[in-house]
């Protein structure tokens, strides 16, 4: 059996990143660009996605140290190592475009690391996509999450 060793994440208390999380659900408007970082020798990999909405612009970028999740203004983001190019046609966003953030999810894994994140997004107050990026291996992982509902006429 692999001993691990619990974190202690005491001193960040229940707060983390609660204004930019606040400011994007209820201050930041619609979603009208993301864009993906990937380092200049790794192409494939997605470190850095920028999220820019009508009121601000948020970096979400990957710790590779441990693969928890950091978030900054884009005013804080050290764009050297990374190229920031728009996010590809066919990925999740696409149908994010032109929503507002209704509701987001700060995701932490069973050893108490923060590395996890999920976006419910909104066309005029109806939820229409849910997305969720996962950190791990030193980059975003995302999944287009769905709604299901059981048939409640099968037995």
């Amino acid at each position: 059996m692999i001993e691990q060793t619990r974190p202690d994440f005491a001193a960040e208390g229940p707060a983390l990143y609660q204004l930019e999380l606040t400011t994007m659900c209820y201050e930041a408007g619609r979603l009208v660009r993301v864009r993906h970082g990937v380092p200049v020798d790794v192409p494939t990999l997605v470190t850095t996605v920028v999220l820019d909405f009508e009121l601000g612009s948020w970096a979400l970028t990957v710790n590779a140290d441990d693969d928890t999740i950091r978030i900054a203004t884009t005013e804080e983001l050290r764009s050297e190592d990374v190229r920031l190019d728009d996010a590809p046609a066919e990925s999740p966003w696409t149908r994010a475009l032109g929503a507002s953030v209704q509701w987001i999810w700060l995701l932490r894994n069973q050893q108490g690391y923060h590395d996890g994140i999920q976006f419910s997004f909104a066309h005029d107050g109806q939820v229409d996509c849910q997305i969720q990026m996962i950190a791990a291996a030193s980059g975003w992982h995302f999944a287009a999450v769905q709604h299901w509902v059981p048939d409640a006429t099968s037995e």
